[in-house]
């Protein structure tokens, strides 16, 4: 006796359903109605923007300015950069 089965396979939901979650699991919102195309570049545009966490020496020219009231965002993101903390909240 052979058995037969059907099989279906979608990669390309598969992809989409599997970067959709990889998104999600980094706090980014992917809506339901997003194409697979869409969810693609969604990821893949992360992916290139994203910066590796490691500390860094944070260097300031003594030409840069910041005015007043950006001055303590100024201080926090040179502080994560300097504590080698994540920066994508700054993206």
């Amino acid at each position: 006796m052979t058995n037969k089965y059907q099989l279906e396979i979608n990669f390309l939901a598969d992809g989409s359903n599997f970067l959709r979650s990889k998104l999600q699991s980094m706090g980014y919102l992917v809506s339901e109605t997003e194409s697979p195309e869409q969810i693609s570049l969604k990821y893949f545009n992360l992916l290139k923007r994203l910066i590796p966490s490691y500390p860094r020496q944070v260097l300031v020219s003594n030409k840069f300015s910041c005015p007043l009231e950006l001055q303590n965002g100024l201080e926090i993101i040179k502080k994560k950069i300097h504590n080698g903390e994540d920066l994508r909240p700054h993206l």
